[in-house]
């Protein structure tokens, strides 16, 4: 038993000695071992259920950046195989960090952090695995970035289906991981692509020279309010028409401040400029309406104007060269050929609440001559029910006649009491003719809103200053006007055929040989036909919302 034991003693010491020795005699190169790159762990990570861009921080683009890196395999776009930062990345977060110039907010692009990752690479000694995970954490927070400001500069940080969802409004859509991945094809054009993609439609180009221009002031402080007193004009002296002389200065309506106390006609000139820009009575003094306008912070006018560069990314990025222009908050039309207005008009547009007029991407391509009025069931139901359940006699009066499906009704047959606004089981449609609710002439044009413009037979709305006074529709000031450029197209119809045809009170469809562009838009801050920079009055309160304006502090210098 003694012997056993020994034996195995022995055997196992020498087992190991010689392990031992076979150990030393191994080559540490045949040993095989993958370490994880860069491209394994991005893979990874894109699969796993729960994605976030860094452990504190999820992304925007869940989505967007999954289906990027799976098409790519894991394989990074902003580090090369050397495991080094490109060339594009320094250009690309200059961008981010500039964005405020275009009204976007540095902070969506997760600025700070990529500026002290970008840090850590750029002063580290060794960019080995050590550093993989801040790799990850850059690679997925800078696509992201990327993503989120290609959405942001093309269709705008506001999303309409989200922010008003009871407003029907018309979005450009881009496809901005397209975008990506040719810019990458394309020998890593990223920054060059950023550069390009931003809007070129004139609206645009104005707000953004006005936001920089707004920017500058708050980059320096402001203006000083006005302090309330007796209405000032020609004549009035003292440290308050200084004070106005400095505020009119800033905005560029007073050319030249002389600093002079005294109200004169040069300043009497930059009041009347000012009032004309804000849509207020022009009476050259400054009087409560007046200064209230002139002390509005520049913080609350630059995320006003803000706002506007955002919603003008609602419109393609080009917009043709002749097209028909509705400011549904300036209450006006245009026809543009160009640079050049060719027609202007004013317009009477839906009221606030349900009512509203839509924001509308179409092309004019037919017209209704003595058209009739099918009256909506919303319209229906909630006005003439009650009217009719007052006065049996009401529709008859108006020529309004009732159908159901296909078959007119006969309105004497009816028990109006019996119906609510739930209940009603007929359409109403007026007649054509005198007292038409359209007038002679309806504009018709693809939408989902069922709107449409058309003419009034009230005329005399057009003289009221504020005509937000629809069911959404937009009537009109010079419908025949409107008709007889529209239809230059169609050669027969010259404006006297057009004038015989509404006089014969003949319902009538017309295509037009040549359709026209229609952009239906809400900007409260924007350039009319002159090329005068307003504000105007938001009849619908889309400016009321969370959007915050990025105003970068004085001393800090951006390239």
């Amino acid at each position: 038993m003694r012997f056993a034991c020994k034996t195995i003693f022995f055997f196992v010491i020498s087992l190991l000695l010689l392990t031992m020795v076979s150990a030393d005699e191994i080559n540490p190169n045949e040993i095989s071992y993958e370490a994880p790159t860069l491209t394994t762990v991005i893979y990874k990570k894109v699969n796993e259920n729960k994605f976030y861009c860094t452990e504190n921080t999820a992304c925007l683009e869940n989505a967007a950046l999954k289906q990027l890196y799976m098409e790519r395999g894991g394989v990074p776009i902003w580090f090369n195989n050397a495991g080094n930062m490109t060339e594009e990345v320094s250009r690309v977060i200059k961008i981010f960090k500039n964005s405020y110039k275009q009204g976007l907010n540095p902070n969506d692009f997760h600025i700070h952090e990529l500026i002290s990752l970008s840090n850590q690479f750029i002063n580290a000694d060794d960019l080995s695995n050590l550093q993989l995970q801040q790799k990850l954490d850059f690679e997925f927070l800078m696509s992201d970035a990327y993503i989120t400001y290609s959405k942001e500069i093309q269709m705008g940080r506001i999303n309409p289906k989200k922010i008003y969802p009871d407003w029907g409004v018309s979005r450009s859509y881009v496809d901005v991981i397209l975008q990506f991945k040719k810019a990458i094809e394309n020998g890593d054009k990223l920054a060059e692509n950023l550069n390009t993609i931003e809007p070129t439609n004139f609206q645009y180009v104005k707000l953004k020279e006005q936001l920089q221009h707004y920017l500058s002031i708050a980059i320096n402080g402001g203006w000083q309010n006005i302090d309330k007193g007796h209405t000032l004009k020609i004549g009035s002296q003292g440290n308050r028409v200084a004070h106005l002389r400095s505020r009119l200065a800033l905005t560029g309506e007073l050319v030249n401040n002389t600093g002079d106390l005294k109200y004169d006609e040069g300043l009497k000139e930059a009041v009347l400029l000012f009032q004309k820009e804000f849509n207020l009575k022009q009476t050259g003094t400054v009087e409560s309406t007046t200064l209230a306008a002139l002390n509005i912070p520049v913080e609350t006018r630059l995320k006003q104007i803000a706002i506007n560069l955002d919603r003008s990314r609602w419109l393609p990025k080009k917009l043709s060269n002749n097209f028909v222009w509705v400011n549904i908050p300036s209450y006006s039309l245009q026809i543009y050929s160009g640079n050049n207005v060719e027609l202007a008009m004013p317009v009477i547009v839906g009221q606030d609440g349900e009512n509203k007029t839509c924001v509308v991407t179409s092309s004019i391509n037919a017209l209704g001559i003595n058209p009739y009025w099918g009256i909506p069931r919303r319209i229906a139901t909630r006005e003439y029910l009650a009217k009719v359940q007052k006065d049996p006699e009401y529709l008859i009066k108006h020529k309004i006649r009732v159908y159901q499906g296909n078959v007119e009704v006969d309105q004497s047959t009816i028990n109006w009491s019996q119906y609510t606004v739930r209940t009603f089981p007929y359409y109403l449609r007026q007649d054509s003719g005198v007292g038409n609710a359209l007038g002679h002439l309806k504009f018709i044009f693809s939408n989902t809103c069922g709107i449409y413009l058309h003419d009034t037979a009230r005329r005399d709305l057009f003289n009221k200053v504020s005509r937000s006074m629809s069911h959404g529709c937009i009537r009109v000031g010079k419908p025949t006007e409107l008709a007889s450029y529209l239809l230059e197209s169609n050669a027969t119809w010259t404006p006297e055929k057009l004038s015989d045809s509404i006089k014969s009170g003949k319902h009538k469809w017309l295509s037009l040989n040549k359709p026209i562009d229609l952009y239906i838009v809400y900007l409260t801050a924007a350039t009319d036909s002159n090329g005068v920079f307003h504000f105007y009055k938001d009849i619908y309160g889309a400016d009321q919302i969370n959007f915050k304006v990025y105003i970068p502090k004085a001393e800090v210098k951006e390239n």
